[in-house]
């Protein structure tokens, strides 16, 4: 599990909120357990600069990738995940490039009880789970 890197593209990503720390810990130790890697998990202040919706916080490069994320995608989930991190939920973004990863995936967040999953693909933001 990698801790606070900007997600400069979420493609191939699915992200999601977990509110109870304790299964947010059990949804990282499941997707490690099932050979997930590259997990990002964002917490607290940090969390929240790091997901950094605008951009901002990562520069005129971050600012334009994230502005053009918003112009060319259905819609503009990372503002959600921001706020969550900074609110005291975990925020776990998985790679998930295929639909196999995906569903496995999806099954372990849905049973340590995350909300807002979201998939990322090219161009369309699936949601999964509102």
């Amino acid at each position: 599990m990698t801790h606070g890197d900007f997600i400069a593209d979420p493609t191939d990503h699915l992200i999601a909120i977990v509110d109870d720390p304790d299964r947010a810990a059990m949804a990282e130790r499941d997707l490690q357990d099932s050979g997930f890697e590259g997990v990002q998990v964002y917490r607290d202040g940090d969390g929240g600069d790091s997901i950094d919706a605008s951009g901002a916080e990562h520069g005129v490069k971050g600012g334009v990738v994230r502005g053009l994320q918003q112009l060319f995608s259905n819609k503009d989930n990372m503002a959600e995940y921001e706020d969550a991190a900074r609110e005291g939920s975990t925020v776990l973004a998985v790679p998930a490039s295929n639909a196999d990863a995906r569903d496995q995936a999806t099954d372990i967040l849905k049973r340590n009880g995350a909300r807002a999953i979201n998939h990322f693909g090219k161009a369309v933001v699936r949601t999964i789970e509102p």
